[in-house]
């Protein structure tokens, strides 16, 4: 397919391309592809569409199916700069999705639908949609799909990737999402309810409301995974400014799982500004590896069920927002009424380095408590209560005497770590603290 078309039109060769006519050339190539195959988009930056794409096959043996766009993958996945990095060569689709008036409305681009064992979407950039891809139903049994999106660059869309897993019994697994770069995602980057065995590596997620773009949604969350989804892996994920409507319950996650989840692994992941948690961990055996949140809300790292295992993790400026809870000892870097495992924790002004609420515990070692700008409300002690299991000989606590340049990554250069000042002395030293990054010496 390309914009206008060539040749004789009938799809055979990129001299005979379809026309794309707001997307009815993509349908039409699709249902050409009976046994299964791959529809090419040739470059445009005006691809419009005002409907769906629906894909799916009537009767037969399940297929496999791919929509590429032209051009070469992104660059991206060395953590510290691994934000995707878009293509000028990839075709570039627009929906109906409204800017100045963005929290309802909007189309969605595909929907995948029965008779499609595996599905592939590649090399593209969509604007203004309200989902990009929508896969299962809460509703209705579903047939098990695959699915390999990669090198997606998305702007201002509700939801990039809604996954409802077949009649709720985890019959989606063995999916790849790589290389997606999302800004203005107002609701959820990823959406999964029933997804096991899969990956996703090398994405960014940003609201952009920090720059005054304001979304009214009462839950939002970058990533979202629910029951019954378990061993799924995300690697190198950087989540930014997940916000809500204004007076209400504070929520706002850049990752979170349910209670029936299980045997996640995060590694290498980070989280900038979250109205409410950073990640937000409600299910059993999942670990976290390399992570830092710098937070301005609630809590850093909060633990409902567990066992959760959290090693190698920085948590800065919990409860230091305008919207955080008032309650005393809330906000807090690591937040666990479950069981938490603790290690090589670094804490930087937060307003509780921990809090273990009721029934929850907290095993920690090898960690560290610092402060650099004096004291937060009226106490340098971390509050514990209940009869959550800490010990105190664990724990190294640091108060800076000296005010600290913290040199934190800034919104114009949101690819690059430029070291972390505060800590990197004490990590040299203690062998703690966040070594998932190299240090630059900026």
């Amino acid at each position: 397919m390309s914009l206008e078309g060539s040749g004789e039109h009938n799809g055979s060769s990129a001299k005979n391309a379809y026309a794309w006519d707001n997307g009815d050339g993509l349908r039409v190539c699709l249902e050409r592809l009976a046994d299964g195959g791959v529809a090419h988009l040739a470059y445009s930056d005006n691809y419009t569409l005002d409907g769906t794409i629906v894909v799916e096959s009537r009767g037969g043996s399940p297929k496999a199916v791919a929509i590429e766009g032209s051009g070469e993958p992104a660059r991206g996945g060395d953590y510290g700069r691994s934000v995707p990095l878009s293509s000028d060569a990839w075709p570039k689709i627009t929906g109906t999705r409204s800017v100045s008036q963005f929290n309802e409305g909007g189309n969605t681009f595909i929907r995948i639908e029965g008779g499609i064992s595996r599905f592939s979407l590649c090399r593209l950039r969509l604007d203004k949609f309200n989902t990009v891809l929508s896969v299962g139903s809460r509703n209705r049994e579903y047939d098990a799909v695959q699915g390999n999106i990669e090198d997606i660059d998305v702007d201002y869309a509700r939801e990039v990737i809604s996954i409802y897993g077949p009649d709720h019994n985890a019959k989606f697994s063995g999916w790849n999402v790589k290389r997606i770069n999302a800004q203005g995602v107002s609701k959820r980057l990823i959406r999964a309810e029933g997804l096991s065995n899969s990956t996703l590596e090398d994405i960014y997620a940003d609201t952009v409301s920090q720059s005054g773009i304001h979304y009214k949604n009462d839950w939002a969350f970058l990533i979202h995974f629910d029951g019954p989804s378990h061993d799924n892996v995300i690697r190198r994920f950087i989540g930014k400014n997940p916000m809500q409507e204004r007076k209400k319950y504070a929520n706002g996650d850049c990752f979170t799982c349910e209670r029936d989840t299980s045997n996640f692994t995060l590694q290498n992941v980070m989280c900038f500004h979250p109205l409410d948690a950073g990640f937000d961990m409600k299910g059993t055996n999942h670990t976290v590896q390399n992570a830092a949140v710098f937070n301005y809300g609630n809590r850093a790292f909060r633990i409902w069920k567990g066992p959760v295992y959290l090693d190698n993790v920085i948590a800065a400026f919990s409860g230091l927002g305008e919207e955080v809870s008032q309650a005393a000892g809330s906000n807090a870097g690591i937040w666990s009424g479950g069981e938490a495992h603790v290690s090589h924790y670094t804490s930087l002004n937060n307003d509780t380095p921990c809090m273990i609420d009721y029934g929850g515990s907290i095993y920690m070692k090898d960690s560290l408590y610092m402060l650099t700008q004096g004291f937060l409300h009226e106490s340098l002690n971390p509050t514990f209560e209940s009869d959550g299991k800490y010990e105190e000989s664990n724990v190294i606590r640091r108060e800076e005497e000296r005010e600290t340049d913290t040199h934190f990554p800034q919104d114009t250069d949101p690819q690059i770590m430029h070291g972390f000042r505060v800590t990197f002395d004490i990590v040299k030293k203690q062998g703690v603290g966040f070594q998932g990054f190299d240090y630059t010496g900026e």
